[in-house]
Formats: structure tokens, C-alpha cells, sequence
């Protein structure tokens, strides 16, 4: 029974994936294929065999747009507490929200650091047409950029989130070379 649910799974995650890169690439935003583990996005950007490089400092801002979120209570207690964590992704445009720029996708995960203090560990990517920018660190008000691929590879820096609303936050990423 274990076997069959863990196939399902992987079914699902293949076919979500799939879905995912047609509608990014139908709807203007990135042009490419999806590997294995969600990994391997290939834009139409850098020449094969070429080493990427930002060249220079650069700021981007994006509006960030909720399109799937889900929250896991790991422990199934029913309490928001240490292990639990949610998973979503957001529809990156340009601030007033008229041109696609890409997705994010994110895994934040609830940390307890005791005494009542709670620290979130948070995990993403953004997918651009030019590559990928990946974050990690605590949802404070910075997390740091630790990297990326395409054009982004050899990037460093941190990232910002402002929330708006509930489903509506202003990213800003800081990248330097």
C-alpha cells in the first residue's frame, strides 16, 4: 500500500510539473523544460557552454502573486509548532502587475527556538527567463540569495519581502557578482 501512494506521488508531482512549464511558457513568462526533481529549467537565454555571469550589481522588485499555498501540519497535532511547514508559489510580475516576469516556489518551515519564540526557516527559488535565483534564511526581514543558474549562477546577495495583503507581497532581490 506504501509502494502505491509513494508511485502515486510521484505520478502527481511529474504531471503538476508538466502542467506548470506549459502554462509558465503559454503564458509568456519562461521558455523551457522541467527536469528531474522540478530541476533543470533551461531558458532560451545563455549559449550552451558559456559561463554565465551577472557582470554587475543589479536590483530587481517583483509583485508577488499567490497561486498555490498549503500549509502541512507534520505531526498532525493540530498546533502550528516545530517540523510543520508550508509550501507555495507565487506568480512573479513587474510592480503594477501587467507583465509576467516568472514564478517563486518556497518551503518555510516553523522552528521553535523556545520560551514561546518561533523562527521560520524559509527555502526558494525564483524562476526567471534569464535563470534561476535560490534563497534561503529565516523569514526575517532579509533572506540571503545563495545562488542560482543561467545568468544568475554566480550571484550573491539577499532578497527583501513586503507584504501587501494575504496573497499580494514586493519582493526585492539585491544580486551582486
Amino acid at each position: 500500500m506504501h509502494r502505491k501512494l509513494v508511485v502515486g506521488a510521484v505520478i502527481v508531482v511529474a504531471l503538476a510539473a508538466t502542467i506548470a512549464a506549459a502554462s509558465l511558457s503559454s503564458a509568456g513568462a519562461v521558455v523551457g523544460t522541467v527536469g528531474a526533481w522540478g530541476r533543470g529549467w533551461s531558458g532560451q537565454g545563455a549559449a550552451a557552454g558559456a559561463v554565465p555571469d551577472i557582470g554587475r550589481a543589479q536590483k530587481l522588485t517583483f509583485k508577488a502573486t499567490t497561486l498555490k499555498l498549503k500549509f502541512v501540519d507534520a505531526d498532525g497535532d493540530g498546533r502550528q509548532d516545530a517540523g510543520d511547514y508550508v509550501i507555495f508559489s507565487e506568480q512573479l510580475t513587474n510592480l503594477s502587475g501587467t507583465t509576467v516576469k516568472g514564478v517563486d516556489t518556497v518551503r518555510c518551515t516553523l522552528n521553535v527556538a523556545g520560551h514561546g519564540v518561533h523562527l521560520v526557516q524559509c527555502d526558494g527559488e525564483f524562476v526567471l527567463d534569464r535563470g534561476e535565483i535560490i534563497v534561503s534564511g529565516l523569514a526575517s526581514p532579509l533572506v540571503a540569495v545563495t545562488g542560482g543558474t543561467g545568468q544568475f549562477s554566480n550571484a550573491r546577495g539577499q532578497a527583501s519581502v513586503d507584504s501587501i495583503d494575504p496573497d499580494t507581497e514586493i519582493i526585492t532581490v539585491w544580486l551582486t557578482p
